[in-house]
């Protein structure tokens, strides 16, 4: 009934469409686009027949709008139908034979029939005339035939189909040049909805709907073609509706000369087996419909109830690869994504994905779930990315929940359309232990005024759970790990702190974890931001899970920030060794580097420290070693730091950042741009003065200030909350602007701003918040 009762109302709105009366001049079109309820849109085209410095027009409408609207123009209301139309600021100046298009729309009250423009007329330059009962243009005063036949500028390919739908695709060839286009097309029976990505849809009848270009793609050169992809829905049906007409309007297509061959798979079953379908080629010099296919295998689904189908057939694939992660894990849950990639196009696909594992729900984010039973999941796609060309990745996220206490579930398996996917890349645990536990620790140091670099590596396999703490004490984790690697970084460093960041990877799942962290020197306090601090002694912190990241699964990558404050003056603690569960975790590779200044007076001597260590450590926890320490002094040879500059001192020029900065921003001034006497016209040559009149409609002054995000709005929300962050850096950190030379540049910088607020505020009680 509801149905009925929206074909009644898009039907009337149709009729309402097909006939235009409006009169105008001939510097004026109309083009109506869609209608619903209380509003319509359209197009407005206004040719411009001689120069001129702004422009006017008159509109009327026959019935009273509540609202209307002309994107490119300013509209000013006279009554409630008739409206006057000007030129906005950027496009008044037009060259004679200039073209302005402009989408507008109109709101009204309840009506059977949406008001229709009766007249527009071009007032300023003038026309030559108004009303002289001229037509305006416009496509929407088309006669739509009861039957459409197929243009030769058409091509129409279907694609696969279910029990409710077809999709395909519709190439449109122009033979000349176009400013805008219209496509009619026709279907052999009713259609509950249909959709073309490259255009508006407006519905004609229950099967005719009119295709109208988007903004983007109206203009079309002579031999375009305009490509894009379709979809229609129906009623439940064994057999998918066709499209049997389409045409081009308004455009003579008995020149072209195509030969076309487009394919079906329309093949439905009602069984859960392999059926072959055979179709015929058939080549025809107008762009008919046919049905082309070679002996082609089609693959079925089956709902959860074995004796039914769906009714929705897949072509089949050769092969395809996934990358399977799990993103976020906790107790009983965990979110996870699946990466498909076939090396043919896929046009309409349904996966299956096998876990090992017992779920209780799934949820699939850009798929739908057909069924789950016995840990195998069937989805299939949405409308939106059934197609999926060769080489192209699609990206499936879902969340799966289960019973606290079991274990995360794994993907074991996954085909789509039949073939089974090659997991390249998925990381699995990796099986095996040993008995016995060795490690082996060097440590490089090479300490200078400036820089100091520290390569920790270290290598082990265990199946100990147990360690000796240094006061003697013995810790278990929550369950045993045969192996794992940490990369340590140094994000952050100053004279009293540093932050860094532990990488975990683990060759297993670990399900609950504690970590020992062993530092070479004294920490006054360490703070984690995704695990708790149980102690820190000696230099040792140990910390454990939270609770949404006590689950770790295989390969998954397990990220602990910290911050570590020492003492000033004493040298920058670095990481010796990571445990976790009692295991020692590997750390090859891994190279920290950390900037520090060192200011001494009157000069610094340079040493270089270098340090090895080799030792052996047995499951019982009992610790040998032996090392040697060689200390070769540099002398002769002093360096200085001067404290007035970073140069040399950090792994960045600093100093040209924050000048670089303040260029960008010099970049984005609107107004008068050398009003402090600073603008850098070499460096930023492309610039020059703009928006010298901001306010002068209102009688007030609103230059300057700064243009948003690239383009030709000034926001004061945005530019204030920078200007803020910009001050107070220039307050905590005025040393290091000063010592870069920046401090004019910065305090410039934030004035140009605070000079554009002062004249928004305008009056006591109004400020004006955006121009542009």
């Amino acid at each position: 009934r509801n149905h009925i009762g929206k074909y009644i109302i898009f039907l009337a709105l149709a009729i309402a469409l097909q006939v235009d009366s409006a009169t105008g001049d001939s510097c004026t079109s109309i083009k109506y686009r869609n209608a619903w309820r209380k509003g319509q849109n359209g197009k407005l085209t206004f040719t411009f027949p001689k120069k001129t410095s702004s422009w006017e027009a008159i509109v009327v409408f026959d019935k009273p709008l509540t609202d209307f609207r002309v994107y490119k123009a300013n509209v000013k209301k006279i009554s409630p139908t008739k409206f006057k139309i000007t030129n906005k600021r950027y496009n008044g100046v037009q060259k004679k034979g200039g073209v302005v298009k402009s989408g507008w729309q109109s709101r009204f009250g309840k009506s059977k029939k949406p008001p229709k423009i009766t007249s527009i007329n071009l007032m300023k330059p003038s026309c030559g005339g108004s009303g002289s009962g001229t037509s305006a243009t416009t496509i929407a005063t088309t006669t739509i035939p009861q039957t459409i036949g197929l243009s030769k500028c058409l091509t129409i390919t279907h694609g696969h189909s279910w029990n409710q739908g077809q999709d395909g695709k519709l190439e449109i060839h122009f033979p000349k040049a176009v400013s805008e286009w219209e496509v009619l097309v026709q279907f052999d029976r009713p259609v509950t909805n249909f959709q073309c990505y490259a255009g508006d849809v407006t519905r004609i009848n229950d099967n005719t709907f009119r295709i109208s270009n988007r903004n983007y793609n109206g203009e079309q050169a002579a031999g375009s073609v305009v490509e894009s992809g379709w979809q229609a829905t129906f009623e439940s049906s064994e057999t998918p509706v066709v499209m049997t007409g389409a045409d081009l309007v308004g455009v003579d297509c008995s020149s072209v000369t195509t030969t076309t061959e487009t394919t079906t798979i329309t093949t439905t079953t009602t069984e859960a087996t392999t059926t072959t379908t055979e179709a015929t080629t058939t080549t025809t010099e107008a762009a008919t419909i046919t049905t082309v296919s070679s002996t082609t295998e089609t693959f079925t689904t089956t709902t959860t109830d074995a004796a039914s189908t769906v009714g929705v057939t897949f072509a089949p694939i050769s092969g395809c690869s996934t990358e399977i992660e799990t993103k976020n894990s906790w107790d009983t849950g965990l979110d996870g994504r699946i990466t498909v990639q076939s090396a043919e196009d896929i046009n309409g696909w349904e996966m299956e994905i096998e876990f090992e594992g017992n779920i209780e729900s799934f949820s699939f984010y850009t798929a739908e779930l057909i069924s789950f039973e016995n840990g195998i999941a069937k989805i299939r796609n949405k409308n939106w990315n059934a197609f999926i060309s060769s080489g192209q990745k699609l990206t499936i996220d879902y969340q799966a929940l289960f019973s606290f206490g079991e274990e995360a579930p794994k993907v074991l398996n996954v085909m789509v359309n039949g073939a089974t996917c090659s997991a390249s890349g998925t990381t699995t645990a990796s099986p095996g232990t040993t008995d016995t536990t060795t490690e082996q620790i060097t440590t490089t140091q090479q300490s200078t005024t400036t820089q100091t670099t520290t390569t920790t590596t270290v290598q082990t396999t265990t199946t100990s759970v147990s360690t000796t703490t240094a006061d003697g004490s013995t810790t278990t984790g929550s369950n045993p790990v045969s192996g794992c690697n940490t990369e340590l970084e140094t994000k952050n460093s100053w004279d009293t702190g540093l932050d860094g960041r532990i990488t975990l990877q683990s060759s297993e799942d670990i399900n609950g974890w504690e970590m020992e962290i062993q530092f070479d020197g004294n920490i006054n306090s360490i703070s984690f931001y995704t695990a708790d601090l149980i102690s820190l002694e000696n230099g040792v912190a140990k910390i454990k899970n939270k609770e949404w990241n006590a689950f770790v699964s295989s390969g998954q990558k397990l990220t602990i920030d910290y911050q570590a404050l020492f003492s000033y003056g004493e040298d920058q603690p670095q990481i010796l060794s990571v445990k976790v569960n009692g295991a020692t975790c590997s750390a090859t590779g891994t190279t920290t580097t950390v900037s520090t200044t060192v200011q001494t007076s009157p000069s610094t001597t340079t040493q270089q420290i270098s340090t090895t260590s080799t030792g052996s450590t047995t499951s019982s926890g009992s610790t040998t070693s032996s090392g040697s320490t060689t200390v070769p002094t540099t002398t002769g040879s002093t360096s200085t730091t001067d404290s007035s500059s970073c140069v040399g001192a950090t792994k960045y020029n600093y100093d040209e950042a924050i000048e670089l900065s303040n260029l960008f921003y010099q970049a984005q001034r609107s107004g008068p741009l050398d009003t402090f006497g600073d603008f850098n016209h070499e460096k930023i040559p492309y610039r020059g003065d703009s928006c010298l009149t901001d306010g002068s409609d209102n009688g007030v002054d609103l230059t300057g200030g700064y243009f948003d995000a690239g383009d030709y709005v000034k926001f004061n929300f945005p530019m204030a909350a920078s200007t803020t962050l910009l001050a107070w850096g220039a307050i905590d950190f005025s040393a290091g602007y000063s010592a870069a030379g920046q401090s004019q540049s910065t305090l410039n910088t934030i004035k140009w701003a605070t000079d554009y607020f002062i004249k928004c505020h305008v009056s006591p009680n109004e400020l004006y918040a955006q121009v542009g």
